[in-house]
């Protein structure tokens, strides 16, 4: 069978792609998660044309021996059964694919139906008005959040899963957070949601503030990782899908990555161990149609000690740049004295946006931590400081 020119031609990596690729017209398109398409599919391109009688002729190459990187898939069923059900049966793909243990079909749809899927399309908020415009959330996020020591990043992360637990995202959810943490005190967190409800007025607060409190306390599970078998990472995965399971949890927070026990092969490098964790990890989020969480640390080179801003991007974490470009979003924060005002001020930097239009505008924010409250304050002239100074530009005012 000659082969046919593939001009119409639309192969992507991950469902973030068929959104990107929403302003083009009308085609075909298949999805592989993660980076599957590149490591594994890079010299045998699997081709969806629209012109019918896919199966057939999809069994008749398989069964003629043609090698897998000439057949062509040709449909005009897509979304009523055809070849999405053939796909559904792994025998068939056994047989045409000598990479079937590595393809993973989720899903063809036309460009247009890409809009169709609510974990695509929605977009929920931060419930931190000043974060919204940087951080809306879609489902099957991984979320990478870096820093140095003491910058603030579990601060931050405890009010982004408080937030979740109690905004749109987790409102169906029996108990939709949960923090796996080896350096916060869960008594301490606790204490937090108590005053972040109560205004910081525990002694003040009102029944109904009391009552709010309790129950956002008891819809996020803290857990302090004590045995030996939980610091691996598969137990925290089977962890995972237990939470998702029985309780609906579907915001995920590891804090952390450095406390886990890493088992890497002999020949396995860190940049390789970590881009193979990052893509189970993505496909756990799909999988659970939920967001992860990690929060790492950048080396000690790559901040100023003496807390002036010293710009670093996501693919700065400590072990390898494939925290970088392999999560979905990257967030770097810091903490500086140095900026305009009385205060210290977190800075939280949006480093990394997967889909800006989709999931909020790439930045730089200076956030005064309320310890009373346990909440951020926009602070907006240190914001416009730490911007500059994030950008290479010297501020009026500023460091």
């Amino acid at each position: 069978m000659p082969k046919k020119t593939v001009s119409e031609l639309l192969v992507l990596a991950t469902d973030e792609d068929l959104i990107a690729a929403a302003n083009g017209a009308g085609l075909k398109a298949m999805t592989f998660p993660g980076d599957d398409i590149v490591v594994d599919f890079s010299d045998k391109k699997i081709i969806v044309l629209d012109t019918g009688n896919a199966v057939g002729l999809a069994m008749e190459l398989a069964e003629s021996g043609v090698d897998p990187a000439t057949i062509e898939w040709l449909d005009d069923t897509v979304g009523t059964g055809g070849l999405r059900a053939f796909f559904e049966d792994r025998r068939n793909i056994a047989r045409i694919a000598d990479h079937s243990r590595d393809l993973y079909w989720q899903e063809i749809r036309t460009l247009h139906d890409a809009y169709e899927d609510p974990a695509l399309a929605e977009r929920i908020p931060s419930g931190i008005p000043c974060l919204d415009p940087h951080l809306q959330y879609r489902r099957r996020e991984v979320i990478i959040i870096a820093g140095p020591y003491g910058c603030g990043k579990s601060t931050l992360t405890q009010i982004l899963g408080m937030k979740w637990a109690e905004g749109e995202g987790g409102q169906d959810q029996e108990i939709p957070v949960w923090f796996c943490t080896w350096e916060d005190d869960p008594i301490e967190q606790r204490d937090q949601v108590l005053r972040h409800y109560t205004h910081g007025r525990c002694e003040e607060a009102d029944e109904s503030q009391i009552a709010k409190a309790i129950e956002m306390q008891k819809r996020i599970l803290h857990t302090n990782p004590e045995m030996e078998r939980e610091r691996y990472l598969d137990w925290y995965v089977a962890r995972a899908r237990y939470m998702n399971e029985k309780f609906g949890t579907n915001y995920f927070i590891l804090d952390p990555w450095s406390e886990f026990d890493h088992l890497r092969g002999p020949r396995e490098t860190e940049t390789e161990y970590v881009k193979s964790i990052m893509k189970q990890l993505g496909k756990l989020a799909t999988e659970l149609d939920s967001i992860f969480a990690v929060v790492t640390h950048i080396g000690a080179r790559m901040y100023s000690e003496d807390g002036s801003i010293k710009p670093f991007r996501i693919a700065n974490a400590f072990g390898s740049v494939q925290f970088g470009s392999t999560a979905t979003r990257g967030i770097c924060v810091l903490r500086t004295p140095l900026l305009v005002g009385s205060h210290d001020h977190m800075v939280v930097h949006f480093d990394k946006i997967k889909i800006e239009r989709n999931m909020g505008r790439k930045g730089t924010l200076a956030l005064i931590y309320d310890e009373d409250r346990h909440d951020l304050i926009l602070d907006a002239a240190a914001s416009r400081a730490a911007a500059d100074l994030w950008s290479g530009k010297s501020p009026a005012g500023g460091q």
